[in-house]
């Protein structure tokens, strides 16, 4: 099998490259001074393979064209190997046939060093490609889409993208009730596109509209019965999203056609974009790679642009190319400047159109600059590899966008799995695609329902963890639907429910049952279902007042949580706001007027029952994508100053405090120590400075020994806040009260 190591040579779409005994010597001439060929094959009507005429013997032709009807060529799966081309050099151009002698593949020398569209050649330095991903920023609407269209046209990008979906295929379950008792993210999303997705038809008329305008086409499918509907369409380039790069049952879909691909990396570490590269090259498919962070927007610091390079050998395009989640243009003008060929930004009328994407889009004004910085870089220019981590942005959408693996019908236990068993569908939740492939053939354990998540807890023998050693008052984050299965697991002393804004819809009455007699805390969201962000010390009237009543409505709920657990007084976890975007605002921030509304909002609480605890903060929150910092609760001098305004007590959220200490250059253990009487309720995780914040325990930067006299302490309550802990029958927690208790 070749490997392209050496970029010594590519795969190469054969679109252009194949004519038949037809075509006349005017067609072929079209085609050589159309498209930048090195060869051009002659096939009977079956694709068999007849003749080669190369560019050096047709520019020698005078009357009659030099066909070579003995051409070199290999055959597929048997001698296409690196010793085998090398050998070859002399030969430009090399057609693969299969057993039918049908030319499959045709792999050129790379002098190239470029991708071909529409009859360009797209170039690192001199003139990438730049794309405009219009995705669902058209918000369902054909005509928004052309206008959209024509705006990049004026823009002056070389193409523009879509998105095609079918829900059905894509979502395990639709159904409101469904929706309602997932996490926040993936309701969210589903509900987003529900409005917006488009028809298979209004897509091919979008399609055809691209082309009349002399742009490229190029399209994301996201399920298996649109990447089928993409292959009929006149489109110039298909592109995997990061959410289904390890996806191989819909990269599979592919392998029989022509079409290259542009396949991006995000939420995927160096394993498994290695494993990506080496089932390209088996299955010949041309394909370059972008580097990407699936973060909206993705912080400066999370870009790590200098990865990008080491994408040029995993590509079997020999190329690569950047999809930025950023705001602004400089960065992917800098992605260019570090041999980028290929350039994709997000496209948008209006920023504040509902939906995800328009916050991190670019405007055509803004467009028109990224178009003009690159082509001014790339006039200029004529003539360290990081480690790759996944952001804390990526995990939340890995889990809403990616696809995880479910049980198409009841398995039972002591059944050999099989792929006939299952289906792939969002949100990944359990197994993702690429894991699953190690427990094939493996027996479960336990019984698995139909369109349940398949996890690693279904192959283990079934074991309860009753209590850990060495620790006490521990509670476990939970939700609704967790609530019989911790108390399987665990022996917590109190349980911290984790709201999302579509709990507002529920009444906490419907589980009465399962709540009485329990010890709940709640944690308040913090953002709702169109974007808004809870933000309760805000110097904005309607901000503040919106905010208020949403904070109401948690306090209802917070106080029915108490009486049907019937406990006397309920904690309240909030974070309370206090962000901006606005670096010029870290001056002004009126800290008085905060702690007036704090000391209001605590008093409001224990008249009803309830504990309020502010919790503490990272510099740059996850929800502004790094581009945004809190002012309040950050510095931990906050819990100290509020102090002459109310008797607030804080929850000390661990990982948080460990990155705003590690920003202000002050010692986190002293700060703790410091402050340990302002607090009595702890979430406990690592973190790594600036933005990894709720990974387990060992996996960042913190000595937990030397935080060990709180996990004891009567004083205090705490639970292992880790991300997505309770995937996998509550691995996460396990993990870290195992821990824990080992410290």
């Amino acid at each position: 099998m070749f490997s392209l190591v050496n970029k010594n040579w590519k795969i190469l779409s054969v679109n252009h490259s194949l004519v038949k005994e037809k075509n006349t010597i005017q067609d072929i001439k079209l085609l050589f001074e159309k498209y930048p060929l090195k060869a051009i094959f002659l096939t009977d009507e079956n694709n068999k393979l007849k003749a080669v005429l190369s560019k050096g013997d047709y520019l020698k032709s005078t009357k009659k064209l030099n066909w070579n009807f003995s051409p070199f060529y290999l055959r597929l799966d048997k001698n296409v190997t690196d010793s085998n081309l090398n050998s070859a050099s002399r030969y430009n151009s090399i057609p693969i046939l299969n057993e039918k002698n049908q030319i499959v593949k045709i792999i050129e020398s790379t002098d190239l060093g470029g991708i071909e569209a529409k009859g360009t050649l797209y170039t690192s330095f001199d003139n990438p490609l730049v794309i405009a991903e219009i995705g669902n920023n058209h918000n369902g609407s054909v005509v928004s889409a052309k206008q959209l269209i024509d705006e990049a046209k004026i823009a002056g990008v070389d193409a523009v993208k879509f998105q095609a979906r079918s829900l059905n295929d894509l979502y395990i379950n639709l159904s409101e009730s469904y929706l309602n008792s997932t996490d926040f993210s993936t309701a969210y999303t589903v509900n987003q596109l529900k409005k917006f997705n488009l028809s298979q038809d209004d897509l091919s008329d979008l399609f055809t509209y691209v082309r009349e305008k002399g742009l490229v086409v190029i399209c994301t499918p996201f399920d298996i019965e649109s990447a089928r509907f993409l292959k009929t369409q006149p489109i110039d380039f298909i592109k995997i999203a990061s959410a289904d790069m390890s996806n191989y049952k819909l990269l599979s879909e592919f392998i029989d056609t022509t079409l290259p691909l542009i396949i991006s990396t995000g939420m995927h570490q160096l394993e498994s974009i290695n494993k990506l590269s080496s089932w390209l090259r088996k299955n010949y498919i041309e394909a370059t790679l972008l580097h990407v962070n699936s973060t909206y927007p993705t912080p400066y610091s999370d870009v790590n642009l200098r990865f990008m390079s080491s994408l040029e050998k995993l590509s079997t395009s020999g190329l690569y190319g950047y999809s930025g989640h950023e705001r602004g243009v400089h960065i992917p003008v800098a992605a260019v400047a570090l041999g980028a060929t290929i350039v994709e930004k997000h496209f948008t009328l209006d920023k504040e159109l509902e939906g995800n994407d328009h916050k991190v889009s670019l405007l055509p004004n803004e467009m028109k600059a990224l178009v003009y910085n690159i082509d001014t870089l790339c006039k200029a220019l004529t003539g360290g590899i990081k480690k790759k981590s996944i952001s804390q942005g990526e995990r939340l959408n890995k889990i809403a966008l990616s696809k995880g693996v479910y049980a198409k019908k009841p398995i039972l236990k002591g059944t050999q799995l099989k792929y006939s068993d299952l289906i792939f569908a969002s949100p990944c939740v359990g197994f993702t695609t690429e894991e699953v492939n190690f427990f094939i053939g493996k027996t479960l354990t336990k019984d698995l329902d139909a369109n349940e998540p398949l996890s690693k807890s279904y192959f283990e023998v079934a074991k309860s963890i009753k209590q850990f050693e060495n620790i006490s008052n521990y509670g476990i984050p939970v939700r609704f639907r967790d609530l019989k299965a911790i108390q399987n697991e665990f022996q917590p002393s109190f349980l911290e429910y984790h709201m999302f804004s579509t709990d507002l819809k529920i009444d906490p009455a419907e589980y009465s049952k399962v709540l009485k007699g329990k010890t709940l805390s709640v944690h308040a969201p913090e953002q709702f279902e169109d974007g808004f962000i809870l933000d309760l010390v805000s110097e904005d009237k309607e901000v503040y007042k919106k905010s208020y009543s949403l904070f109401e409505k948690i306090m209802d709920w917070a106080e029915s949580v108490k009486r049907l657990t019937g406990q006397e007084k309920i904690n309240l976890i909030t974070n309370v706001g206090g962000a901006t975007n606005d670096p010029k605002e870290l001056k002004n921030f009126k800290k008085d007027f905060a702690f007036d509304k704090l000391s209001e909002i605590n008093r409001v609480c224990s008249n009803r029952g309830i504990h309020f605890l502010p919790q503490t903060m990272p510099p740059f929150p996850w929800h502004f994508g790094g581009q945004g910092f809190h002012r309040l609760f950050v510095n931990p001098q906050d819990m100290i100053d509020i102090q002459n305004w109310s008797d607030i007590k804080f929850c000390m959220d661990i990982s948080h405090t460990f990155m705003s200490c590690s920003h202000l250059n002050i010692s986190f253990y002293d700060t703790i120590d410091q402050v340990s009487n302002h607090f009595n309720y702890l979430h406990i995780a690592d973190a790594i400075y600036p933005g990894e914040e709720g990974i387990n325990i060992g996996e960042g930067e913190m000595d937990f020994s030397r935080l060990k006299n709180y996990l004891n302490n009567k004083n205090y309550f705490w639970i292992p806040e880790i991300w997505n802990g309770h995937l996998d029958n509550f691995t996460g927690f396990k993990t870290a009260l195992k821990k824990l208790s080992q410290i």
